[in-house]
């Protein structure tokens, strides 16, 4: 039986934490400067702007993450059953179903690991949107704190 080429999904790991760890970079960089900008009053109004395009911005990344994780998970779960088929009906060694499905999770460790990652991401632009929007309230907040001021 021929061993699963991990060789594209291992290749596809690297990038793939490479393009997360600089969009995490990216947006943490975005998110820091908006945060400081509101302490300038009178960025206040373009600043609840940027808050609103940034959320709207991660909301479509994580579109595109969700519904790349249910490719991977729906590879993942093909993945799995064709292995484990094979090894219990084509392997040289008779397996017992702990021994096929030990081999299957050695094979799709790879693809496991692409999914860990994706759903990482995810997370990640999940908090960040929390975040952005507890700036939103803060901006909110601090223009009332202004308007109030100036009666």
């Amino acid at each position: 039986m021929k061993a699963i080429d991990d060789k594209k999904i291992n290749e596809t790991n690297v990038t793939l934490e490479e393009r997360f760890k600089e969009e995490r970079t990216e947006w943490n960089g975005k998110i820091i400067n908006l945060i400081e900008s509101i302490k300038n009053t009178t960025k206040l109004a373009e600043s609840q702007v940027i808050q609103l395009s940034y959320r709207q911005m991660i909301q479509d990344k994580l579109a595109e993450y969700r519904i790349l994780h249910e490719k991977r998970q729906e590879m993942l779960d093909k993945q799995t059953v064709d292995r484990f088929r094979e090894y219990k009906l084509s392997y040289d060694i008779k397996l017992s179903s702990s021994e096929a499905q030990a081999f299957v999770n050695a094979d799709c460790k790879a693809l496991k690991l692409q999914i860990k990652m994706i759903h990482t991401q995810i997370v990640y632009f999940e908090e960040s949107i929390k975040t952005l929007d507890n700036l939103g309230y803060a901006i909110k907040n601090k223009i009332e704190m202004m308007s109030n001021q100036l009666i």
